[in-house]
């Protein structure tokens, strides 16, 4: 597995990219991309030369899961790692003690692949990533 993203929630998220480009040099590599299973809205920046993405997640709708974070003003949604084997990496956090939180689901961000959802004991939130090249929907 390798570092694929950071998954930042953003109450703004053209606000928060303009002021990331202006700050910190990220460029917005993707369109907002709404994801209904997710119940999110998401753009994706990128360092130039960088070989991770920085995710700004917004809540999509009046019943999004995600409702209760931005209202807490939390920042810090998830760590993503990219996995060649999906299913082996999951049962080889489920044996470390990690909580399955979904079994691997078609990813609308990233066309033709599945992502999985895990937690470990202390609450951190993990996204796994089915490798296939670096396509982001809207790239």
């Amino acid at each position: 597995m390798k570092l694929h993203h950071i998954g930042m929630l953003s109450k703004d998220m053209r606000r928060e990219a303009e002021h990331l480009r202006e700050s910190c040099g990220y460029e917005m590599v993707s369109d907002e991309i709404v994801d209904e299973i997710q119940t999110a809205r998401v753009m994706f920046l990128k360092l130039p030369g960088g070989d991770s993405f920085l995710e700004l997640i917004s809540p999509c709708g009046d019943d999004s899961k995600l409702d209760g974070a931005i209202k807490r003003n939390q920042k810090l949604h998830h760590i993503c790692f990219q996995s060649s084997d999906i299913l082996s990496d999951l049962r080889n956090f489920r044996s470390k003690g990690f909580f399955i939180l979904s079994e691997p689901v078609e990813a609308s961000a990233f066309p033709g692949r599945k992502i999985a959802w895990v937690m470990d004991s202390d609450r951190n939130l993990f996204e796994i990533v089915e490798s296939g090249g670096d396509k982001v929907s809207g790239l």
